[in-house]
Parts: C-alpha cells; sequence; structure tokens
C-alpha cells in the first residue's frame, strides 16, 4: 500500500532565545521541532493543540540560573542541562496542523520516527530522557510543594551514575510500510493472544484491532506495559462496541520486550508512527478518541 504520509511543510528556523515575542511564529496548532546551531542535531519533537508561539515560549526557563520544572515544558529540564554541558544554542521550525488532537499526535510520532531513520536514534530528549548524567526536575504544581516533593533537578553522584548506567535508543525500524497486522510488522515477532496469551508479568508492545476479513486492516490500538492487564483492560472497555461490529471478535497480538521505559516509548511510537505511514491517521481509538 501506498505512504499516506504526505510532507509537511516546515517553516526557516528561528532563534529559540525569546521565541514568544517572536510574531514570524504561528498563534495556531501543530508540530515544532528543537535543534542545536551548531552541530545541527535536532533534539526534541512535540505538538500542542494551541498557539504553537506559546509552546515555544514556555521554554524560557532554560535559559535560566536553576534548571526549569518539569513543567511548564516537559523538555524543559533537558534543554537547559545540554546548554550547560556544551554552551549550544537553540533554534525552532514549526508547522501550523489543524487538525484533531489524534491526528496531531499521530504525525507527531510519524516526524520522530523519521527522525529516527534519518540519524539512527531517536531525537534526544524525546521520551522523557536526560543528558546523559542528569537527573530531571520534579513538576511544579501546588500538590507537590505541599508535600516537599518539590525539586530542581541536578548532577548525579558517582554512584547514581554507576547504578543508572547508559539508556541507548532502540534501533529503528528499517522501513515504515507493509501490513500492520504481519506476524513480522516492523520486524518483531508477534504472538496472537488467543493461541500464545501473554503471561501475566510479561511486558512489551501489543496491538488491537477488531478481526474483520480482507486486506491490510487498520488498527484500534497500539500500546506498551504489562501486557496481559491492558489487553483485558482494552477488551472490557469496548465491551459495547462488540455486538455493532456483527460478531466479530476483539483480537490482541503482543511482543514481549525486555526493555527500559524509554525504550519501550521508543518502539511503541514506531508502532504508530507505521500505522500513520500506512493509513494517514493513527489506530482509532488511540490518543483518546473514542473507538
Amino acid at each position: 500500500m501506498a505512504s499516506g504520509d504526505p510532507d509537511l511543510n516546515w517553516s526557516p528556523w528561528f532563534s529559540l532565545h525569546e521565541i514568544g515575542r517572536n510574531r514570524e511564529v504561528a498563534v495556531r496548532p501543530g508540530l515544532y521541532r528543537i535543534r542545536a546551531v551548531e552541530t545541527g542535531r535536532i533534539l526534541y519533537v512535540g505538538q500542542t493543540g494551541r498557539s504553537l508561539r506559546a509552546r515555544l515560549g514556555s521554554l524560557r526557563g532554560i535559559y535560566g540560573e536553576l534548571m526549569p520544572y518539569n513543567d511548564p515544558h516537559t523538555v524543559g529540564p533537558a534543554l537547559w542541562a545540554h546548554r550547560i554541558d556544551t554552551g549550544e544554542t537553540f533554534e525552532a521550525s514549526f508547522v501550523v496542523l489543524e487538525v484533531d488532537k489524534a491526528d496531531r499526535m499521530g504525525r507527531e510520532a510519524l516526524e520522530i520516527t523519521k527522525r529516527r531513520i534519518i540519524d539512527g536514534t531517536s531525537p534526544a530528549y524525546t521520551f522523557g530522557r536526560m543528558p546523559y548524567g542528569w537527573i530531571k526536575s520534579s513538576g511544579n504544581n501546588r500538590r507537590l510543594a505541599e508535600a516537599g516533593k518539590r525539586f530542581r533537578g541536578r548532577r548525579m553522584t558517582n554512584h547514581e551514575l554507576a547504578a543508572a548506567g547508559p539508556d541507548p535508543s532502540v534501533p529503528p525500524p528499517a522501513t515504515l510500510d507493509g501490513d500492520v497486522r504481519a506476524a513480522d510488522w516492523l520486524g518483531l515477532a508477534w504472538r496472537e493472544a488467543v493461541t500464545e496469551p501473554p503471561g501475566r508479568d510479561d511486558v512489551g508492545v501489543y496491538r488491537i484491532g477488531w478481526s474483520e476479513r480482507g486486506g491490510n486492516r487498520a488498527l484500534d490500538y497500539i500500546g506498551q506495559g504489562l501486557i496481559a492487564t491492558r489487553c483485558k483492560s482494552h477488551a472490557k472497555s469496548w465491551a459495547l462496541d462488540l455486538a455493532a461490529e456483527n460478531g466479530s471478535d476483539l483480537a490482541c497480538a503482543w511482543v514481549g520486550l525486555s526493555l527500559g521505559p524509554h525504550q519501550l516509548l521508543e518502539v511503541e511510537n514506531d508502532l504508530i508512527a507505521g500505522h500513520v505511514h500506512v493509513f494517514a491517521r493513527p489506530p482509532s481509538a488511540q490518543f483518546g478518541r473514542s473507538r
């Protein structure tokens, strides 16, 4: 099947410093990417359903003396630590994308995986990653503050470094083409839960779809985590849809993966990106969209 992902019309690059005051940056929804000026390396890809200018402007804290908290922008602590480590400067580019939230998040997933394929690794600070040797700041809200659990990030101690170890990326998929229900989709060895059910403690990725006949059919959901628990939860929440599907069954396929949380998110993102690439949309119940 031909690719369903048209190229995006990205803006020129603008300095991230005081970008919230730059009238050339759109105040509409869309995607954005941030790179290091000195190396051209893409560090982050994100999306917003509101103002691109305001979202990028919320990163002004990366130029302060203290590491910013994990909000108002989750990549703020990483960019601050990157600046401290390297002295590099940042710039951003954007594309206006006025679609619903699920489709916008699907396009974000596709752009992240495209970068993984081009660069051989994920944008450095996607999936909650930090520069090596740094602990991320907490969030900043009343609940955390009142509980005494709000904190600024810092460098790891030698003991913490030794315990943490490296956090490498999973190799990106060779291609995003293919049948999303194939037994070897994106190079993984998929098992059908009906014939090979996951164990209670199996962790990995899974895909869910109704068992209609014929062709390369779209999926309803892609996820990661404790496979048996998650698949059962989806089956229960979609039980009312079962009768409307004229007797079709809810099918779950899974892959067990011994990976850390960041790497599982990478694989999940690649799967969603592959679905968007083939069908020009994410699975029907992805990103909070009703099935």
